[in-house]
């Protein structure tokens, strides 16, 4: 997989060598860049050129979270396990404080 990152031509290129060299292998390959109005992402979502701010990083987590269920539903979260539970409100109160 290719996280978000505004990426330039060559890069693009570089991933699209990726991608067939999985598809050759019969490896799922998904590039998260053609997925910008799915995620709910724009440009001015990035922390610099190829990193996500909190707000981008908490759209793409979302959308990413949405599609590992749908492709493996036999990952399940524990609510119930009080670790993460705590480290989830961490993660909340985080955003909320950066407006997200």
């Amino acid at each position: 997989m290719k996280s978000p990152s505004n990426l330039e031509l060559e890069e693009k290129a570089l991933l699209n060598t990726v991608e067939a060299m999985a598809e050759r292998h019969g490896l799922p390959f998904h590039d998260f860049n053609e997925d910008y109005a799915a995620i709910g992402l724009n440009e001015s979502m990035f922390y610099d050129e190829h990193h996500l701010d909190a707000l981008g990083a908490s759209r793409f987590t979302q959308y990413f979270a949405g599609i590992l269920t749908q492709r493996c539903p036999s990952l399940k979260t524990d609510r119930n396990d009080l670790d993460w539970a705590a480290d989830l409100d961490v993660y909340h109160r985080a955003l909320e404080a950066l407006g997200g």
